[in-house]
């Protein structure tokens, strides 16, 4: 979610991975424990949701999503 200036709610914004049924299951997985470590963070509980981010990010270097929760 953004900021975005003008508004007064956030945007959601989403990241393209391919077409509908299309991820592999290793990708799959990856994107359910994004979102699990997304939950983390909005629910605060940092350490979580550090050590999750930190996992994906070992496992796919330049992610930038997952760069982006772990610098916050």
């Amino acid at each position: 979610m953004v900021a975005v200036v003008g508004r007064d709610t956030p945007l959601t914004v989403y990241e393209l991975l391919g077409r509908a049924g299309s991820l592999t299951p290793p990708a799959a997985h990856r994107l359910a424990r994004y979102h699990e470590g997304i939950a983390w963070y909005r629910g605060r509980r940092w350490r979580e949701a550090a050590a999750l981010f930190d996992e994906l990010a070992a496992s796919a270097p330049g992610d930038g999503p997952v760069e982006g929760y772990r610098r916050r």
